[in-house]
């Protein structure tokens, strides 16, 4: 076990078109989020759906943090941190996937019940109670994952290494007897991979079965859904690559553009947000334009 005390200077002698993109990054993930909070501020008519998409904020905006630290990291060339630091560092990822993952989730079995039983749903999303619980499961999300955090590092069991081409701390892999580690797999790939194929799986069913005014109304009702988890699928599709390379060569570790790739692409999902609402909302998308056109006139 490390130090965690002990100071260690880490070198990141890498290209510096790599800050450029970090930073590019950064500021698609800054502009996004800011312009999805100030029209849901402007959305008069809020539904159950935006609670969720403005619950992805959370970890949006924790991602947009990791990857800032990043951008510094390869704009100063070297860092001094302890493996508290380190370890730090390397969890704020882990909490924002583990969010995202959670929100997702939920996300996905709202709009199954919508679509499963959507007499029932309307009565429940009618309810001011409903509405209430919603944004208390939300908070809950946002509050579960560091638990999770803190019972890791209070077994130090787990350690993280500075990956000079993320850069920021990784977990190591192949850890092994971490009720942390294994929790923290459950809620980030055990149960949305269990809830949210099923269910969505559903909803496309049921899609191609209606006809007509149905078929249009149901699928306006879930494309946001749809849209949004296909979209991070793609962007995680990497680094399931480079997770992959590394378990089958463990002798020969993946190449380092895969990994800083892997981790971008990774990141620039969290500023799709605002393009995937404005494209599959219609109130969002005229709430975003009235408030822009205000905006021209002003100016």
């Amino acid at each position: 076990m490390h130090n965690r005390t002990s100071h260690i200077i880490y070198k990141v002698a890498l290209p510096s078109e790599m800050a450029v993109v970090c930073a590019t990054v950064d500021i698609f993930i800054l502009l996004s989020n800011a312009l999805t909070i100030l029209t849901f501020r402007k959305l008069i008519d809020l539904k159950i759906q935006h609670y969720y998409m403005i619950g992805l904020i959370g970890s949006d905006m924790t991602i947009l943090i990791v990857n800032t630290i990043a951008t510094v990291f390869f704009i100063l060339g070297e860092i001094r941190m302890t493996d508290t630091t380190c370890f730090l560092l390397g969890s704020l990822f882990v909490v924002a996937a583990a969010m995202t993952a959670m929100i997702h989730t939920c996300f996905s079995i709202d709009r199954w019940v919508s679509v499963a039983y959507p007499t029932t749903y309307r009565n429940l999303s009618s309810s001011k109670k409903f509405h209430k619980l919603t944004i208390i499961v939300i908070t809950m999300i946002h509050i579960i994952p560091w638990p999770l955090l803190f019972l890791t590092w209070y077994t130090e069991q787990v350690n993280f290494y500075f990956e000079p081409y993320v850069p920021f701390c990784i977990r190591e892999s192949g850890e092994k007897g971490n009720v942390g580690v294994y929790l923290g797999l459950i809620i980030k790939l055990v149960l949305p991979c269990l809830i949210e194929v099923p269910s969505n799986t559903y909803i496309i069913w049921k899609i191609t079965m209606l006809k007509g005014a149905n078929k249009a109304r149901t699928l306006k009702a879930v494309r946001t859904v749809l849209v949004t988890l296909g979209v991070y699928y793609i962007c995680w599709l990497p680094m399931c690559v480079w997770t992959m390379w590394d378990i089958v060569s463990p002798n020969k570790s993946s190449p380092g553009w895969l990994r800083f790739s892997a981790i971008q692409i990774l990141n620039v999902n969290s500023g799709m947000s605002f393009l995937i609402y404005y494209l599959t909302l219609q109130n969002f998308r005229e709430t975003f334009l009235a408030m822009l056109s205000k905006c021209c006139r002003k100016t």
